[in-house]
C-alpha cells in the first residue's frame, strides 16, 4: 500500500515528463534526463541545485558492443522515503528541468 501512494503520487507529479510511466514492481524510477545533458549531468545538476540525490543509470548498465550504454540518459530515483520527502523531491527535480 506505501509504494501504491508512492506511485499515485509519481503518476500525479510526473506525467508526461522525463518519459514516466508507472512500473509494474519495484521501488525505482528511471527517468529519462536527455534534456539535461544525460544522467551524469543531470545528477551533478540535482545535487548542486536542489540537494537531491540520485544515481546516473549509466553507473548501473554496461556499455554494450558498440560502446552505448542504455542507461546513459537516465537516472535512478529511489522511492524509499516517506511520501512528503518523496513529493519534496520530485518537486525540486521537476522545478531543475
Amino acid at each position: 500500500q506505501a509504494y501504491r501512494a508512492k506511485f499515485d503520487l509519481c503518476d500525479q507529479m510526473l506525467k508526461g515528463k522525463f518519459g514516466y510511466y508507472r512500473p509494474n514492481g519495484g521501488f525505482f524510477l528511471w527517468l529519462d534526463m536527455s534534456q539535461m545533458g544525460g544522467g551524469v549531468d543531470a545528477t551533478v545538476t540535482l545535487w548542486k541545485r536542489v540537494g537531491v540525490k540520485v544515481v546516473p543509470g549509466a553507473f548501473l548498465a554496461q556499455d554494450d558492443a558498440n560502446g552505448n550504454n542504455p542507461g546513459r540518459d537516465y537516472i535512478r530515483v529511489a522511492l524509499v522515503h516517506d511520501l512528503a520527502t518523496i513529493r519534496e523531491a520530485l518537486e525540486r527535480i521537476v522545478s531543475v528541468a
